[in-house]
């Protein structure tokens, strides 16, 4: 008896350690993929590749990208690991202008799976690919030239009044605050005036709905990472298992705020020059005009003309033949809404934040803007205006070194659609193999920004910017998949900036973190701990 026991553990023992062994086995199969093909690569560790540390939440992904461009070192681009996945790290400006620009048409994609019928919401811009990203892209170019932001930015300027006083009182009491909780509210009170036409005023409304929904919308939660690990076992299996992007909360949120909005404008003919209205034009067939149209065609023109640039020899998915229009849905409406209102509340609430911390610890710097500011809005009969912060040039350094320091987005990643091959640099990509560019090693790279930790705003003067390779500063990408909202996120920074800014000082204190540490738990850029600093009223 205690014989058979003993055989039937001995069993069980060997099964698992045979379990094992294969699992093992299936796992690092691909972890010679690099070495067999002569490419310079980062050793892997099982089982996370070379992401351990994005994987258990001990270290944000833009330094666990920077820290494999460094290790890299040397070379134009070199292979890792995302768990079992191999993909490509590139280091050198010139080889990333080929594939993100010159050679787009076989890098069209993000390889973000999205599943259109399950989850509606992730079918937006910034996933799609394709074909539906080409003509949905070539929709919604001419909603966001200078002529429509200058339409939208009387909306703009009503929420910064808003901001300049709710934060009055704090500035008279000479408080501590913490930014985020403010400017998070100011940004998402301009989407959802610019993008639905809703008076949300979340400054003056702690349970303000539109806030709640967005917290935490970036964040990696465990049913990120299960997804994460499963399209690296088998790419696309999450659609079929119909594991879904976006909380149902969150769905049923945007899908009743569009289309209450839509049937109310329609219903009652109201128009209001926003994001929405030119949603609805495009979705009853009409097209954008724009008084920069001449710009807008050719913009369009370049991403078509990318997209079939060596159609042939490539044998690219997209139909250089086909007619067939894109039909806004009003599921693919709202998905546009969704992504309008994540990326343009986020990103340019934390780009602001940031600005002001830098400014906050280089106080000679902040005075000097100020100076800026005040001497322009005098010109301009003392108004914040979309003329006058075209003006404010120093403005536009300051800004553009903080998008250094802390791109929001800080890796961009590209999908190879067809075989490829760049001879220049005696590299071939295959179908399938996901690109990645390491924001946070380049523009940290002293190569290209000496003493790259110090805040600098004369990294962006004209000689400057003309000393070094274009592509090495890529917070918005490049090329025809560069960000559509850039316009618009810079304006709501600078509004926001001049308006803070020409009545208000920030100063650190000792809770100021110094240097600041990043989230591990947000795909974005984010502080840890958050920016806490103190506001005073200026002395003009």
């Amino acid at each position: 008896m205690n014989h058979s026991i003993g055989n039937y553990w001995f069993e069980i023992l060997l099964g698992v350690i045979a379990f094992i062994v294969i699992f093992y086995r299936f796992w690092t199969k691909n972890y010679n993929y690099w070495k067999d093909r002569n490419v310079p690569y980062v050793e892997p560790v099982f089982p996370f590749g070379n992401t351990k540390d994005f994987i258990l939440s001990t270290g944000f992904i833009g330094l666990v990208y920077k820290d494999l461009y460094l290790k890299l070192k040397g070379h134009k681009y070199g292979g890792y690991y995302f768990m079992r996945r191999p993909g490509i790290i590139l280091r050198d400006p010139e080889v990333i202008k080929q594939i993100i620009t010159k050679d787009f048409n076989y890098f069209t994609d993000r390889g973000i799976t999205i599943d259109e019928k399950n989850d509606p919401l992730s079918a937006h811009l910034f996933n799609l690919g394709g074909e539906k990203w080409k003509k949905l892209r070539n929709k919604l170019t001419p909603t966001f030239t200078s002529g429509k932001m200058k339409t939208m930015f009387h909306l703009m300027k009503t929420c910064s009044k808003q901001f300049e006083r709710s934060l009055k009182d704090y500035a008279e009491r000479e408080a501590v605050i913490e930014l985020k909780h403010f400017t998070a509210r100011f940004t998402i009170d301009i989407i959802g005036s610019c993008a639905f036409g809703l008076d949300i005023d979340s400054l003056n409304d702690p349970d303000n709905e539109f806030y709640r929904i967005s917290k935490g919308i970036f964040g990696l939660s465990i049913k990120m990472y299960i997804r994460n690990a499963l399209n690296s076992i088998i790419p696309g299996i999450t659609k079929t298992l119909g594991l879904k992007l976006t909380p149902k909360d969150r769905e049923e949120f945007f899908f009743r705020i569009v289309r209450e909005t839509v049937d109310y404008r329609e219903k009652n003919k109201v128009t209001r020059n926003d994001f929405l209205d030119l949603l609805i034009q495009l979705k009853n067939g009409h097209s954008i005009t724009d008084d920069n149209e001449e710009k807008s065609n050719h913009e369009m023109n370049e991403i078509s003309k990318n997209l079939h640039k060596n159609n042939e020899d490539s044998g690219h998915l997209l139909d250089q033949n086909s007619t067939d229009d894109l039909i806004l849905t009003n599921e693919l409406m709202t998905a546009q809404c969704f992504v309008f209102f994540i990326a343009g509340y986020e990103t340019s609430s934390t780009t602001l934040n940031f600005c002001l911390y830098e400014l906050a610890l280089n106080k000679e710097i902040q005075t000097k803007l100020q100076e800026e500011i005040d001497k322009v809005l005098a010109k301009h009969n003392g108004e914040i205006s979309y003329e006058s912060l075209k003006d404010m040039t120093y403005m536009d350094r300051v800004v553009q070194e903080t998008l250094r320091k802390y791109p929001p987005l800080s890796t961009l990643t590209r999908e190879c659609v067809t075989d490829y091959k760049l001879k220049e640099a005696n590299l071939e990509i295959k179908k399938g193999l996901r690109v990645a560019i390491p924001l946070y090693g380049i523009h940290y790279d002293p190569e290209y920004y000496p003493d790259p930790d110090r805040f600098n705003p004369d990294n962006f003067t004209e000689e400057a910017k003309k000393s070094r390779h274009h592509y090495t500063w890529l917070p918005f990408g490049e090329g025809p998949r560069n960000c559509i909202g850039m316009r618009f996120g810079l304006l709501q920074v600078k509004t926001g900036l001049a308006t803070l800014l020409s009545n208000y000082n920030f100063d650190q204190i000792p809770e100021t973190q110094v240097p600041i540490v990043l989230s591990a738990k947000s795909i974005l850029t984010t502080p840890k701990d958050g920016i806490k600093l103190k506001i005073l009223k200026r002395q003009k």
